[in-house]
């Protein structure tokens, strides 16, 4: 709603409050129909556009509104002149809006941008029901408008017809142009059906689904004809960018090669992963393997796997290539300078910033190199196809090709790159679409793919190299200076370490850094205690200062003469260089400072001033070598010692250096130093004051909101007349408060003094700030969205309303790794005697010799026996087989344990069990814990046949008889006793020396011995699981409660990194076990689903703060997945207990 005066000449006639359609969504700002000229107090003639007041007609040639007048009419279609089709809008998820608001929702619609609709909602969602003319725009979206005039919530239901639309042509209505629009708009629902966006993304072509990544970028600084210029050239060379994240680029050249100057194999410690985290290396192994990264291999190089976390909380998977970076030869090609890229770019009208997608990944690896890149996830061992990180060589290779690549751009001199950071600048929009052209050209020729959302194009500044580049200059970028101010002050020498290097980094910006930072380098000092002082603290903070108030270095200008000040102290040295730009103003171009050696400390005032100039020249020899120059002094003897011979040789040397510049010398009073005046410029106060648009609202509505509410309204009255409050609290809390802007604010002082202001969120608005503090910022936990609400917001309760608001939220609970039901130990019923329970399974190994693929393991749970059977596939046939063998040596099991793989599910294999009264024990799906025995076998199995194999790995299926002896004849640490002992009552025979006599005992001895490893392995389960339950505290849901599922890998393949992590809700229909395990309905098919407690977490959920309504809380979206049964989807049998 706006304010709408309709005025004669300076007379305003009439005001009156209409709704407007935003200017995103409307060609004209301002549409006025006869419903609102009906009710103005005079009267008004269409056909000879004149307006009666009174006894005087005037002709109306102005309509103002606040903030904008009429600057022109333009003609837009309202009635069809053909018959055209009526499209119908109905919503696919619940809305509701509170009383007394209004909000506009985005309707998606397939006509092209630019068309013009006649739209007609229904009254559900307005009073009046008026029919709308909109504009189509970009994103192929028009608004409808929802209002709620009443005094109670308003709810719309899925389905619900909200208006009708159709296309409109020549026919026209005048309409006016405003040049301002001030409503504020919230869009919350995307209306287009989650089954047709996914249709429409399968449909689309490449070309089609580039356009929606153009359209996602920000081209606000351009005109409609360089935004389609930019366009076209972006399709012209559509091969060039990823539209599918599985896309990889190859580039063409020589593949690269790593030379090595030991070639004896290094094989580096494998670092131990919980089950997660295998998952998820597994995962991501499995897509860089299908996008033909990596390969498996038989290399005899091993490296390990390190996961480290990514600035948004996800992992990365890297590879610690340390030992054999030890043995590869120094690959020299030079890296370019950082400052001078900067220095070249900066000063220009237009950039364009690209980004390579997986840049190393797009150079292809030598066949001869790829064994060095070995590594394993302890189950595969692979090797890398393309180029890897962490080896000390890549930057180089990379680098090396890169400038091969673009040596015929680089050369032109209009475009830079640091490894795979490209930068391209221009001075008319003109000329750098004619550089991409031919930049786009020249990659995709070479298989280079670019990632256009991370590209930057035609931008008057962009972020480069931790510089933030436009006309100007360059300046450091506030991302990282915003982390430096708001890093705390040290308490190791690690972290003052961290805090120079991070500030360090923009010294050249920073004046007489050295000077400054000189207490915190002495405390890195070696044999140094870490002692914070005053002085310390005071450098830490003006460091601080220094960085927020760094200026923006101008571009060296080569047709303008240099300007150097230098100057120097007891302790340091210094300088600035200047230049004259073409208004008459004097612009730094870098600062440059240094701490004087113990020697430099003792040189006389003269040397050291000395000292500064020649330093400073060395430092700025790139800009001045070759040109002539001036230098700034305030030591008055500089200015003709260096044009004379002096008795000192230390001074003829720095004369006879100095001789290769062409400078003049002046002398310059301290006062007027530019240096001098930069050491002792004042300090000022930073203050950050948030806008009131993160609450999507404008300054008037948030102001009548704070009044609206008595203990706010009580506050701002005395700030603003001196009214006293009427409740004690509210008067202890004054001198907190203060008016900006007719707002209230609340203020706080900060560490350095400045003062924070946070706006004072009334009661109704706190779902919308909460709303912008986590959804809008990321999905941050809860310690990370209360520093955010309280550096923007200000209510009471702020932290309990903030936790409360992170737990219910129902994208956190879905997408985030958190674990699930916590349970006792949980341990199976004990056996008496071997073959009352065996355990069963299958372990993928390397194809060896005869072709063996896996590996049966058997193993009973009484003794511990073990037995191996290699296998060449999993089919059931071969698996029953094996058992069939057992059966014949050993005898006939009374149970088995095992997973719920295909192989052991078939109907072969359970025919075979039925037969031989074999009862059958499945654990739950997902949780291989059930199966803990056997699967704890394949880890021991796996190390022994590596250390046997020594470095082939092929020999296993032939060594896998002498591992199984091996183990049987250990003692194992769980009954004590040999596994052989225990399952034959007598010991193993010796491979080397005299055979041990057999047990001769009779019944009773064989007994004693068997109740001696029951004693023991009761021993030994008690001491696990009073160590596993001190850590763990058990968690129980009830029947009939919501709980999330964990997304497990499905038969269509793994979940992304990106994807959904917990489906559901689900509800609990029974409980198994005393809780160790549930059975919970799936919400759409109704079908029945087992899994583990530690597969299952609480689903939190309060209406006050969940989003989406309670009647869409089992609606499916295109991120929800159901899980599919397995096997060949027939009805499976749960065994609960053996």
């Amino acid at each position: 709603m706006t304010l709408l005066e309709i005025g004669v000449g300076e007379e305003t006639i009439h005001k009156q409050w209409c709704p407007v359609v935003p200017n995103s969504y409307l060609d004209a700002d301002v549409l006025l129909g006869t419903d609102i000229l009906s009710q103005a107090p005079f009267q008004w003639n269409g056909k000879t556009n004149t307006v009666k007041w009174g006894k005087t007609t005037y002709l109306v040639n102005h309509i103002k509104r606040q903030k904008g007048k009429v600057e022109r009419v333009h003609e837009v279609p309202i009635l069809p002149t053909t018959p055209s089709q009526t499209d119908h809008i109905r919503l696919t998820h619940t809305i509701k809006l509170d009383p007394y608001r209004a909000q506009f929702l985005p309707i998606s619609v397939k006509e092209d941008p630019g068309e013009t609709l006649l739209v007609q909602p229904q009254p559900c969602l307005t009073p009046n029901h008026h029919p709308l003319i909109v504009t189509v725009d970009e994103n192929k979206k028009v608004p409808l408008p929802f209002i709620n005039d009443t005094k109670g919530r308003k709810t719309v239901k899925p389905g619900t017809l909200l208006g009708t639309f159709e296309n409109i042509s020549s026919p026209t209505v005048k309409v006016i142009h405003q040049k301002q629009a001030t409503p504020s708009l919230e869009i919350h629902n995307d209306l287009l059906p989650h089954n047709d966006q996914t249709r429409c993304q399968e449909s689309k072509s490449r070309p089609q689904r580039l356009e929606e990544l153009i359209r996602q970028q920000k081209w606000s600084n351009l005109t409609r004809e360089q935004k389609t210029i930019l366009k076209n050239i972006i399709l012209n060379h559509h091969d060039l960018f990823i539209v599918d994240k599985n896309e990889l680029g190859l580039m063409k050249g020589p593949p690269a090669k790593i030379n090595i100057s030991n070639p004896e194999p290094s094989r580096g410690p494998r670092y131990r992963y919980p089950e997660e985290a295998k998952t998820l290396i597994s995962d991501m192994l499995t897509d860089m393997e299908n996008r033909d990264i990596i390969e498996k291999s038989t290399s005899a190089w091993l490296s390990p796997i390190v996961l480290v976390n990514k600035p948004d909380g996800s992992k990365r998977m890297c590879l610690d290539y340390r030992h054999v970076n030890k043995h590869l030869t120094t690959d020299i090609y030079p890296l370019p300078r950082l400052e001078e890229l900067v220095e070249q770019a900066a000063g220009h009208q237009f950039y364009a910033t690209l980004d390579m997608r997986e840049a190393y990944f797009q150079i292809l690896l030598e066949e001869g190199s790829r064994d060095l890149t070995a590594f394993s996830d302890g189950v595969t061992l692979y090797r890398f196809k393309r180029l890897p990180f962490g080896l000390s060589c890549s930057p180089a290779i990379f680098t090396r090709h890169m400038a091969s690549l673009l040596a015929p751009l680089v050369k032109k001199g209009w475009m830079k790159n640091y490894l795979d950071d490209l930068i391209i600048w221009a001075s008319d929009f003109t000329t750098l679409s004619e550089r991409l052209s031919e930049t786009f050209a020249l990659l995709k020729e070479n298989g280079v793919k670019l990632n256009l959302s991370k590209c930057e194009m035609a931008k008057t500044e962009v972020t480069f190299l931790g510089h933030k580049i436009s006309q100007e200059g360059s300046q450091p970028d506030p991302k990282n200076v915003e982390a430096v101010l708001e890093m705390k002050p040290p308490t190791k020498v690690k972290e003052v370490r961290r805090f120079l290097g991070m500030a360090g980094f923009y010294r050249k910006h920073i004046s007489n850094f050295a000077q400054i930072a000189t207490p915190l380098t002495n405390l890195t000092k070696k044999d140094q205690p870490f002692l914070w002082t005053d002085k310390c603290q005071e450098a830490f903070d003006t460091l601080k200062r220094s960085l927020a108030q760094a200026p923006i270095l101008a571009r060296a200008q080569s047709n303008q003469p240099f300007i150097l000040t230098t100057d120097a102290s007891n302790t340091h040295v210094g300088g600035v260089l200047s230049q004259t730009q073409e208004d008459g103003s004097v612009r730094p171009l870098g600062y440059f400072s240094k701490k004087l050696n113990s020697t430099e400390n003792r040189y006389s005032a003269t040397d050291k001033e000395a000292l500064a100039v020649l330093l400073s020249c060395r430092h700025f020899h790139h800009y001045l070598w070759g040109t002539s120059f001036t230098i700034f002094t305030d030591h008055q003897p500089l200015t003709s010692i260096f044009k004379r011979k002096t008795k000192s040789a230390r001074m003829n040397r720095w004369i006879l250096e100095m001789r290769e510049y062409q400078y003049n010398i002046q002398y310059v009073k301290g006062k007027y130093n530019y240096v001098a005046d930069q050491l002792s410029r004042p300090v000022r106060i930073i203050q950050r004051c948030p806008t009131p648009n993160y609450l999507g609202l404008t300054l008037e509505q948030i102001k009548i909101q704070q009044r609206e509410e008595i203990k706010w309204r009580d506050m701002i009255e005395y700030l603003e007349g001196g009214s006293i409050p009427t409740k004690k609290y509210h008067k202890s809390i004054l001198h907190q408060f203060t008016i900006i802007d007719e707002l209230l604010y609340y203020a706080k002082e900060n560490i350095d003094g400045s003062i924070h202001y946070s706006l004072v969120v009334p009661q109704v608005l706190i779902p919308k700030a909460l709303e912008h503090a986590h959804e809008l910022s990321g999905h941050l936990g809860q310690k990370k969205t209360i520093k955010k609400a309280e550096e923007l917001f200000y209510w009471c309760n702020l932290k309990f309303d903030v936790t409360q608001y992170v737990k219910n939220c129902l994208t956190c609970q879905r997408f985030k790794t958190s674990p699930g039901l916590q349970q006792p130990y949980q341990e199976l019923p004990s056996v008496e005697k071997p073959l009352d329970r065996i355990g069963i399974d299958l372990t993928d190994m390397i194809a060896g010799s005869g072709g063996y693929r896996y590996v049966l393991t058997i193993v009973d749970h009484f003794s511990r026996f073990v037995k191996f059977y290699p296998l060449k596939n999993k089919l059931s046939e071969g698996i029953v087989e094996a058992l069939q063998q057992y059966i014949t040596d050993f005898g006939t099991p009374h149970s088995i344990v095992l997973d719920n793989g295909g192989e052991f599910t078939s109907q072969i294999f359970q025919q075979f069990c039925q037969q031989h009264l074999i009862t059958l024990c499945y654990t739950t799906p997902y949780h291989p814990q059930g199966n803990a025995i056997t699967e704890r076998l394949h880890r021991t199995l796996k190390s022994i046949l590596a250390s046997m194999c020594r470095g082939y790995p092929l020999r296993w299926p032939r060594l896998l008889p002498v591992c199984q002896a091996t183990m049987n004849a250990a003692v194992h640490t769980s009954i004590a006793q040999q596994p052989f002992f225990a399952f034959f009552s007598r010991h193993a025979p010796r491979v080397v020396g005299a055979r041990l006599p057999a047990v001769d005992g009779d019944e009773q001895d064989v007994d004693v011995v068997r109740r001696l490893i029951r004693e023991t392995h009761e021993k030994m389960t008690r001491k696990y699981r009073n160590a596993a339950n001190r850590k763990r505290k058990e968690q129980k849901v009830d029947i009939g409660a919501l709980v999330w599922v964990k997304r497990e890998t499905t038969e269509s393949g793994v979940c992304k990194k990106l994807c959904v992590r917990w489906d559901g809700p689900y509800k609990v229909v029974e409980v198994l076990r005393g809780g160790g395990g549930y059975v919970v309905k799936d919400p759409f098919s109704g079908k029945m689903v087992q899994r583990a407690a530690e597969k299952i977490k609480q689903f939190h959920s309060e209406e006050e703060y969940v989003v989406a309504a309670q009647d869409t809380v089992f609606q499916p979206d295109i991120e929800t997945e159901v899980l599919p049964p397995r096997g060949r989807n027939r009805p499976r049998r749960y065994i609960e207990e053996c």
